[in-house]
């Protein structure tokens, strides 16, 4: 029998889907329907030390081929976050927790919070394309990125897993910096910075101008993000970035992921739908290519 299960910083997950941070992290209850769904592990939306209001509407639009945001990284602080973690954690849910900061300072007090939480890892969320406080800081000055991960570390006692930005040309750069400081793995990607233009209006569809890009229009940039990292890091990778199918996830995995995220597709299907058939193509996909565990199934488009 196929065998789902993987590892992930050391604890072992019942299959290699994660809700990937952003849409349906903000609430327990919408974390814990995922979970209920038969994902692995939620990761919350990203969260600050204090209140962040984001950008001023229209802050979304779908375009068809994916969905461009810039909510920018709009929360409701981490107190608030801590104890909508709290309730996961009494359900038994894997929690990675996804946070963002504007100084070392900041985000070395929401690592200290984070210490009494049994979590499966912390987020560091350096690389959201549409907030150039967080975006524009860690992906520029590596030897910051390098101590930011380090103070994540060592304030929290967690694994920290470094989300990085969706530039196939610079992620190794990047990649080996946050190593330096002591990652413990790596999401990739972020969205991508994009924009559109609504010409009856004769303006951009977004208030900021720019947003990011999510859902299909990601899946091949995030890839070769992940195919990339796979190349030079033996540290795990949660491939994140237009899965809608269990092809996707397939394409993840075999690329070098140990988990996959699943993000904006819930915004066009319901989870109790999605999640277990995305499950169920990845096993039918085992048994007919003989893989007996995910384990044997990553990074096997690099033997090939």
């Amino acid at each position: 029998m196929a065998q789902l299960s993987v590892t992930l910083v050391g604890r072992r997950l019942r299959n290699p889907l994660v809700l990937a941070a952003g849409i349906l992290g903000l609430s327990a209850d919408g974390m814990l329907r995922v979970f209920r769904s038969g994902i692995a592990a939620v990761t919350t939306k990203s969260f600050s030390l204090n209140a962040w209001h984001g950008n001023p509407n229209p802050v979304v639009a779908d375009l068809g081929f994916g969905l461009l945001n810039a909510v920018g990284l709009a929360n409701p602080g981490a107190q608030h976050m801590i104890r909508e973690i709290t309730t996961l954690l009494r359900n038994r849910v894997p929690v990675i927790a996804s946070i963002f900061g504007t100084s070392l300072e900041e985000l070395e007090v929401v690592g200290r919070l984070l210490r009494r939480l049994p979590l499966l890892a912390v987020e560091l969320n350096v690389s959201c394309p549409h907030v150039k406080e967080v975006g524009g800081t860690f992906v520029t000055n590596y030897d910051l990125l390098r101590k930011a991960v380090r103070v994540v570390a060592r304030a929290s006692g967690k694994p920290v897993i470094v989300k990085l930005p969706a530039e196939p040309s610079r992620i190794i750069e990047m990649a080996e910096a946050a190593e330096d400081g002591g990652a413990a793995g790596f999401t990739a990607t972020n969205t991508i910075a994009a924009t559109d233009i609504d010409v009856e209006l004769v303006r951009p569809v977004l208030s900021v101008t720019y947003g990011g890009m999510s859902g299909p229009a990601l899946r091949p940039i995030a890839l070769a993000c992940v195919y990339t990292l796979y190349e030079v890091t033996e540290k795990p990778i949660i491939g994140c970035g237009g899965v809608e199918s269990w092809v996707d996830a397939v394409k993840f995995i075999l690329s070098g992921a140990r988990c996959v995220g699943i993000g904006t597709a819930f915004s066009k299907e319901q989870p109790e739908q999605l999640v277990p058939r995305i499950l169920s193509g990845i096993r039918s996909y085992m048994r007919r290519h003989g893989y007996g565990s995910i384990e044997e199934m990553i990074g096997a488009a690099h033997k090939r």
